[in-house]
């Protein structure tokens, strides 16, 4: 991947504390509580909670530069190439407007994480519909930035980036179709589900550059930028639209009561965008191309959104 940075050095762990779904579901059950009277006054009406493990696929993450090279660098102290007596940078002002840099996307391997969930629906004959909530949470995997051949590598001694703590919170309505088994206890059932997501990435990444001047010398980078670091760190998110699809097979347990077991898929039709997210330091220094000038801010895009989950849930019909 071009043009981007790494993970914060110095073994400091970047991650965010885990978080723990409990205080969103204590919320869902005080609304049911408050909604008991006319749940029960509702036929087929069902609640259900599941637990699982989520398997994300790797992401595609692109982040883009809207910034200013080594050589236009005004925080920097001026070197004269050619011995003339002129400082040949920084380069004047005038010939550095920040522009964008896109770099070419990187592979970031994401954990297996835990999904747990909630849902409401009603229950007709063969069909199914409910509200369902999810949340999934996983961590990520360190990636080199280091491409081979590339010219703007020999600045560096160091390039990575991490995406961790990538969390989805989904809401979908979903449509089920059953197919009870005459004498068993089993039902098997598919269906599929529309809706949003609330999606977050913890961002990080960090780009260490040589300390050996003479060798910012001999690729005409400016000496001054030698052993400086740049550094992002953020937490990140946007809203994109959904689809899932799953397939399992619900237990009868008793009258009102059944065990879920769920395979689920699901992806979004957009990718994860957030943009104008300042770095943490830039070669050291604040993110801005100049000291009190223009903030110098990066993009982040990520595809590869889809996930595996497979969960097992308890069911409750209440009427």
């Amino acid at each position: 991947m071009k043009h981007s940075e790494a993970p914060l050095a110095g073994g400091v762990d970047h991650r965010l504390p885990t978080r723990r779904p409990g205080p969103l579901f204590c919320a869902l059950g005080a609304l049911c509580c408050a909604l008991a009277p006319l749940c029960h006054a509702i036929e087929g009406l069902y609640v259900r909670v599941e637990l699982g493990a989520g398997l994300p696929s790797d992401l595609s993450l692109t982040r883009t530069n809207h910034g200013v090279p080594t050589n236009c660098d005004q925080w920097l102290r001026g070197y004269d190439f050619d011995g003339d007596g002129v400082d040949d940078v920084p380069l004047p002002p005038g010939q550095c407007t920040p522009r964008a840099l896109p770099a070419n996307a990187n592979h970031i391997g994401v954990d297996l994480g835990y999904m747990a969930g909630a849902s409401i629906g009603v229950g007709r004959g063969r069909w199914r519909a409910e509200l369902d909530y999810s949340r999934r949470r996983h961590g990520g995997k360190t990636a080199s930035l280091v491409v081979p051949g590339d010219p703007k590598q020999q600045e560096f001694v160091r390039r990575e980036e991490v995406a961790d703590e990538v969390r989805a919170d989904s809401l979908f309505a979903n449509l089920y179709w059953e197919f009870p088994r005459r004498g068993s206890r089993w039902t098997p059932y598919v269906g599929a589900g529309l809706g949003v997501k609330r999606m977050g990435i913890r961002y990080a990444a960090t780009s260490v550059r040589t300390s050996d001047a003479d060798a910012l010398i001999a690729i005409g980078r400016n000496p001054d930028a030698a052993g400086t670091t740049s550094r992002a760190d953020a937490a990140l998110s946007d809203t994109l639209y959904g689809y899932q699809v799953m397939t399992g097979a619900r237990l009868r347990l008793g009258e009102r009561r059944s065990l879920d077991l769920k395979l689920r898929y699901g992806d979004s039709w957009e990718d994860f965008a957030a943009g104008g997210t300042r770095w943490r330091t830039l070669r050291d220094h604040a993110s801005t191309v100049a000291p009190g000038g223009a903030p110098v801010f990066y993009d982040i895009a990520a595809g590869g959104l889809s996930a595996w989950s497979v969960s097992a849930g308890l069911a409750w019909r209440l009427r």
